[in-house]
């Protein structure tokens, strides 16, 4: 058992003889390999995965290199995730909960990070930026994944610096088993996910049993996201894949060549196709194996291989507005009712359009109103026109009226984006403020004689509110009474320190 090497400088490329290795690997994570000057050097889990081998390449007279043994880790679990840290570091997830980070050259092992729970089996790891990860794992329930951020300090020890939840979103059905996650874009901190689901191909075979296949489901979002919402991209795959630049590449391999399919990471639309020539000796399915170093990606499966120039501008689809393959034809014959229907909606005219178009951005601005009026007056003035006062007071009594026709739940369920009554109230106080004198000379006083009737409603609510819950509290804090005995005692003694001083004197003659 030994090591290869694919000399990609010769023509055509071929396969090196490497150092001699009689030892255990666990493939399933992968090798590691660093150059630190002329010296090699290759990192791995061994099998079992409870320890980590990191070995020297040795060359001597011109022979193959010999593999020299430099630091054996031994962990408190199983390695469950490894990934290339940079800056010559590995970062490993153990089963009992720890995040360590392994130098590369050394095998030395720096502090690690205890989480609060155990690591599950589906977890996964990717650089976020040099000498920092990003840790997902599966969480409880279906709320959704959650992420870790952790980086290694000047002391070679991990610190956690921020966690959160990847929340599903629109995301019902269940996707099967978190796979990896990449890293498509590392200053927008934009991440694609995968999860790998078995299922049925043909329903059954003739002898009985059934024939299972891999269905690969993928979404993205971005860490940078005050909510971190996945988007599900539209197709699901069958093939083997491999992160590229922002993109992904579907493999499917053929007797003579590599066929592949470049998806934007988003949405999941094919942006370039093609094959690429190899010698795989067999028609059969084989898993691919990729690895991409600057712009040239590197495929190999059996004793096949190909080496692939990506030509790649940074990209992000923004927005889908349509699309249409011969795969869909048949969908959208099946849609055209629904098409029918919404085309006999009623037209909209430019007034209610211009209020659809501005109310995402008057939401936000809502939401930014703080608690300084100070700040919340120099905000509006910034940001809002002496025209648009009409515009925004409509919008704004219609968000009031919902608010108090509505249970402040349902709303949430309906439009989560919708600010809440307390913001829409501190808007329109810093409003009044701010624009005053417009209102008065722009505005209807129909509208602002509604809005402060609805003020008022929301006012006498808040009282009752405050009252009912000092009312609660008075209860939960009241002391039990006193038996009967006690009372009469008591009375017995204030009756006793109320009684008038009286002050006798006798005169004897």
């Amino acid at each position: 058992v030994g090591f290869k090497y694919l000399d990609l400088e010769s023509e055509g490329g071929s396969w090196r003889d490497g150092a001699r290795f009689s030892g255990s690997i666990d493939a399933s994570l992968g090798i590691l390999h660093q150059s630190a000057g002329d010296s090699k050097f290759i990192s791995f889990a061994e099998t079992p995965p409870k320890s980590w081998a990191c070995y020297q390449l040795v060359c001597k007279d011109g022979k193959a290199p010999s593999a020299q043994l430099l630091e054996r880790v031994c962990l408190p679990g199983e390695i469950r995730a490894v990934c290339d840290a940079g800056d010559g570091f590995a970062a490993l997830a153990i089963s009992s909960g720890q995040i360590r980070f392994v130098n590369l050259s050394t095998g030395k092992s720096g502090k690690g990070l205890k989480l609060a729970e155990a690591a599950k089996k589906s977890v996964v790891l990717a650089q976020l930026s040099p000498r920092c990860v990003l840790m997902v794992r599966e969480s409880r329930g279906n709320i959704g994944p959650e992420f870790m951020v952790i980086e290694l300090d000047e002391f070679n020890a991990a610190s956690l610096q921020r966690k959160g939840t990847l929340h599903m979103g629109s995301i019902s059905v269940p996707l099967g088993q978190l796979e990896s996650v990449t890293v498509a874009d590392m200053d927008r901190e934009r991440i694609l996910l995968c999860w790998r689901e078995t299922v049925l191909v043909n329903g059954s075979t003739p002898n009985g049993h059934s024939e299972s296949g891999t269905v690969r489901h993928f979404a993205s979002t971005t860490l940078s996201d005050k909510d971190c919402t996945l988007r599900l991209t539209p197709e699901p795959s069958t093939r083997s894949w491999h992160g590229v630049a922002g993109y992904y590449a579907e493999w499917h391999c053929l007797e003579d060549s590599l066929a592949f399919h470049l998806r934007e990471a988003n949405y999941g639309l094919t942006v370039a196709s093609g094959k690429a020539p190899w010698s795989n000796g067999s028609n059969a399915p084989r898993p691919v194996i990729a690895q991409t170093a600057g712009s040239v990606t590197l495929a190999c499966a059996g004793g096949g291989f190909a080496a692939i120039k990506w030509l790649l501008s940074p990209f992000c689809l923004k927005g889908l507005v349509g699309r249409r393959c011969a795969e869909s034809r048949q969908a959208r014959r099946s849609l055209d009712g629904g098409a029918d229907i919404l085309s006999r909606k009623r037209k909209r005219d430019e007034e209610s359009g211009n209020a659809l178009l501005t109310m995402p951005y008057l939401a936000e601005l809502v939401r930014r109103c703080g608690a300084s009026q100070k700040n919340n007056v120099m905000l509006l003035k910034a940001c809002l026109k002496s025209e648009d006062m009409q515009q925004v007071t409509k919008i704004l009594l219609s968000w009031l009226r919902i608010h108090q026709g509505i249970p402040a739940g349902e709303i949430k369920k309906a439009a989560p984006r919708m600010p809440p009554l307390s913001s829409v109230i501190r808007f329109l106080k810093a409003l009044a403020d701010a624009f005053m004198p417009v209102l008065v000379r722009n505005v209807a006083p129909d509208a602002i004689e509604s809005i402060l009737e609805r003020l008022v409603v929301a006012q006498g609510a808040s009282r009752r509110a405050e009252m009912l819950y000092a009312r609660a509290r008075a209860a939960c804090r009241e002391e039990p009474r006193p038996s009967e005995e006690k009372v009469k005692k008591n009375l017995e003694i204030q009756r006793k320190l109320k009684a008038p001083k009286m002050e006798i004197s006798v005169l004897k003659f």
